[in-house]
């Protein structure tokens, strides 16, 4: 089963409606901790934040990009990865 849709918004979970997170060729439109995964380049989990007046993120080894100018190799993201939620001690 095909998991990449062009057309998904950035917050996948949300749109799957399941939470599943899947891959998208949009870049993410918000702060946050996104997957990303690229040609040759190993699934990772990147930091979106904001850089002057625009979205960008490090990829380790490889550098810091823009959103609206993408690295010189084919990109996906997956997100936003979603807060883990507080243990209640008192249970």
């Amino acid at each position: 089963m095909d998991t990449k849709d062009e057309t998904r918004p950035a917050d996948s979970a949300a749109a799957t409606g399941s939470g599943a997170l899947t891959w998208s060729e949009k870049p993410p439109d918000r702060e946050g901790w996104f997957w990303l995964r690229g040609t040759g380049v190993p699934s990772m989990v990147v930091r979106v934040f904001k850089s002057g007046t625009t979205l960008a993120y490090y990829m380790p080894g490889l550098g810091q990009f823009s959103l609206y100018f993408p690295p010189p190799m084919h990109v996906e993201f997956s997100g936003p990865v979603p807060e883990p939620v507080e243990k209640n001690h008192n249970q």
